[in-house]
């Protein structure tokens, strides 16, 4: 048996030399869900916040665009002409509240919905410089190789690392709950729970580098800046060079750096986000500077994330760790993997809440961002997928302990990843802080689909746009709920999940196939959770060849099917109306390579399923045809049998049939049968769904 490891394929890094010539930057999403705000006559509001620190908007909780006004409030916005959202002149509130004046003054721009069609000049520079950005590459077999690190710094994640947080107060926002032993503990500590913390930033990354990275982080300041915070809002590299150089007295830089290369800073500025709903708020992000060298040392990039988050009705506050580990995720080298596009109404499949690098920065109130992904260890070098392509019984433990599976396709660069996720055997995978928005939580198999399309994840544009995703979760179940996306619903992203889905084949029924259509090199026929040990069971067989040249015909209640395989020679047919497991039927048995699928129902979708003896499999959909509003009738599937013509004897335009029995000349039949030359009676007994019974009867003459 063949098992191959990833360590044949997992090339070198090659590093290369950081962009100084112009800032680039990545960021984090948006928080999810309602964010309570407070304006300055002291009201409330519940708002939204979409996009990232690239491309933003503000809606109320009705879908409402807002704009920040010159009293630095909230306030209905309407799209002015240079193509950003600027405020009106009244002021953010439920539109059941608004006066009648206030209507008057909104008019027309009063609509849901309203996004800017323009960036502003901090996004223009941020954006374009991102799309230079240096990346960290592998070199090696292409068609393996995992996708590319971003760059923009000398040092690997192994080991002890020593880091720097500077902290920086604007003069008009001092710090109010964050302190310098604050950070530090939040940084640091070994058993870090303010707040309902599951532990501190450091911990997070010992624990999921599988011990293999130890990062200290050495906090300095506060160091008060000379602008106010508005200042900083479309400048925040000035606000980090700032801070460095207020630093220096205090700080030898060459600590933190290596071969003459210091590394990336973080900055923790006071107040709160605009990821989160402050009005004034810098979006955290990780950006390149313009080659600050301070103490010796060049200083590439930095890092920077908000003293304070919303929590609960408004009131601020600690950050918990969740922003700090996404930025510090880019920092070593992860892109984002939440849909960067706002553009395109996030409507891309993500990750979700299975990522750091998509929306798990924020699960559990941000106290506790989710396990790493196989995906994301083994870009870091701290696990490897083990290539599953051999029949056999595999076990899948916790992805806590390191261990994922690979499944490729027959595409090069794009396969599948399998982990098990939710089991509870670390903090940082509990399966109630998988399920953001309380739609039930699940525990089990995760799949993701792969594409290794080395310009996209180089860009950050990762998932940008819906059907042209380069990391999704593959669902059990791909249907939306609630008006919520499948990547919300833990129920949907499981697996068995909660449709008991415990087997996939690689066919156009499961979708469990390359981009291009192209299908895996090996299936998985049964999944099986493991209550006792937290693991998934999982039985695999290597892909058969492919049943091809199948030919159908679609009548009202029946489908006739035939094939060729040159594998099998005793076939299964099951199927099944789309979207409904429950009335799955079967054959079993098949000898020869047709069949007569009967007491189908009119005008459906009908999945059916072919699997040979030797793991020949094909799947295909078709639909039956509309019932007419002609009389009931015995009709044949050809208008003039001869006897060498084997014939389908039907019933059309009778409405919903349980059972008919067949008889040829008085003697029992199936209906499908080849008649001898001369004239036959042909009687039907048809069953109704209430239990009625109904006869037909008709002379067919075979002449030749």
């Amino acid at each position: 048996m063949i098992r191959e490891t990833l360590s044949r394929i997992l090339c070198l890094l090659t590093i290369l030399s950081a962009c100084a010539s112009a800032p680039s930057a990545l960021a984090g999403p948006a928080r999810p869900g309602i964010i309570t705000v407070t304006n300055g006559d002291g009201s409330k509001i519940n708002i939204r916040v979409h996009g990232d620190e690239f491309r933003h908007y503000v809606t109320t909780e009705e879908g409402y665009s807002l704009a920040v006004d010159a009293d630095g409030d909230w306030a209905f916005a309407r799209l002015g002409s240079d193509g950003l959202l600027v405020p009106t002149s009244v002021k953010a509130k439920p539109v059941s509240r608004l006066t009648e004046s206030e209507r008057m003054i909104l008019g027309s721009s009063l609509h849901k919905g309203v996004q800017p069609t323009a960036l502003t000049a901090l996004q223009k520079r941020l954006l374009e410089s991102t799309r230079a950005y240096s990346p960290l590459t592998r070199s090696g077999e292409v068609t393996e190789c995992i996708p590319p690190l971003l760059g923009g710094t000398s040092w690997r994640p192994t080991g002890e690392k020593k880091v720097l947080v500077l902290l920086a107060e604007f003069p008009d926002l001092p710090f109010t709950e964050g302190s310098n032993s604050a950070f530090n503990n939040l940084l640091n500590s070994q058993n870090y729970t303010k707040g309902g913390a599951t532990g501190s930033v450091r911990q997070y990354y010992y624990d999921n580098s599988n011990k293999k990275f130890n990062p200290e982080f050495t906090v300095a300041g506060p160091y008060k800046l000379s602008k106010d915070r508005a200042y900083y809002k479309e400048k925040p590299y000035e606000m980090v060079a700032e801070v460095a150089r207020l630093a220096d007295s205090d700080v030898d830089f060459s600590q933190f750096a290596e071969n003459g290369m210091a590394h990336d800073i973080f900055v923790y500025y006071s107040g709160g986000a605009g990821s989160t709903g402050d009005q004034n708020g810098i979006w955290p992000h990780r950006s390149t500077l313009n080659g600050l060298s301070l103490d010796g040392v060049t200083i590439p990039g930095y890092a920077c994330s908000s003293e304070l988050e919303p929590g609960v009705a408004g009131n601020n506050t600690l950050a918990a760790i969740g922003s700090f580990c996404h930025e510090f995720g880019h920092i070593i080298g992860l892109p984002d993997l939440y849909d960067t596009d706002t553009g395109d109404n996030n409507d891309a499949d993500t990750p979700a809440f299975f990522s750091l690098m998509a929306h798990g920065t924020y699960n559990n109130g941000s106290r506790t961002p989710p396990a790493l992904s196989i995906l994301e260890r083994w870009m870091m070098d701290w696990a490897e997928p083990e290539i599953l392509q051999d029949t056999g019984e595999y076990t899948l433990p916790a992805i806590t302990d390191g261990k994922g599976y690979l499944i490729k396709t027959e595409a090069a660069g794009d396969y599948f990843l399998l982990e098990c996720r939710g089991a509870g055997k670390n903090e940082w995978d509990k399966k109630e802080y998988l399920d953001y928005y309380g739609q039930g939580s699940d525990w089990g198999l995760v799949i993701y689909h792969v594409r290794n399309e080395n310009n996209s994840w180089i860009e950050n544009k990762v998932n940008t746009s819906r059907g042209n995703e380069h990391y999704k979760i593959f669902y059990s179940n791909p249907n939306s709920k609630n008006g919520y996306a499948p990547q919300y619903l833990p129920s949907h992203c499981f697996f068995p999940g909660g449709n008991n889905v415990t087997s996939i084949h690689s066919d156009n029924s499961s979708k469990f196939l390359a981009a291009n259509g192209k299908k895996t090199m090996a299936e998985i026929p049964s999944i099986r959770l493991d209550a006792a040990d937290g693991s998934v069971k999982l039985s695999v067989t290597e892909r058969g060849g492919d049943i091809t040249d199948i030919k159908s015909s679609t009548f009202q209640h029946d489908i006739l099917l035939s094939w060729k395989d040159d594998l099998s020679s005793v076939w299964t047919v099951e199927w099944k109306p789309e979207g409904n497991d429950t009335e799955t039927i079967s054959v079993t048995g098949l000898t020869s390579p047709e069949v007569h699928i009967p007491l189908l129902k009119d005008a459906r979708d009908y999945v059916i399923t072919i699997t040979g003896d030797k793991d020949s499999r094909s799947s295909l959909t078709l639909k039956t045809e509309k019932s007419g509003s002609g009389f009931p009738r015995i009709q044949l599937s050809k208008k003039n049998p001869t006897s060498e013509d084997k014939v389908l004897m039907m019933l059309v335009d009778c409405g919903e049939i349980s059972d008919i029995q067949w008889t040829v000349d008085g003697a029992k039949s199936d209906g499908y049968v080849n008649l001898r030359k001369g004239e036959h009676y042909v009687q039907a007994v048809m069953t109704k769904p209430n239990g009625t019974t109904e006869y037909f009867a008709r002379y067919i003459n075979v002449i030749l």
